[in-house]
């Protein structure tokens, strides 16, 4: 199973995968998307 967890922001959202086996977990990627310069109402509709 493959687990998607989302720090999510104004600015820079982060996100993180990881894929469990039994008990084990294992770490499969991460990073963040960040939005364009502008006022709150302009990047909340990209």
């Amino acid at each position: 199973m493959r687990i998607l967890g989302i720090d999510p922001g104004l600015q820079v959202t982060g996100f993180g995968v990881i894929e469990s086996s039994g008990a084990q977990l294992r770490y499969v990627t991460s990073g963040c998307v960040k939005s364009g310069a502008g006022d709150l109402a302009t990047r909340l509709k990209s």
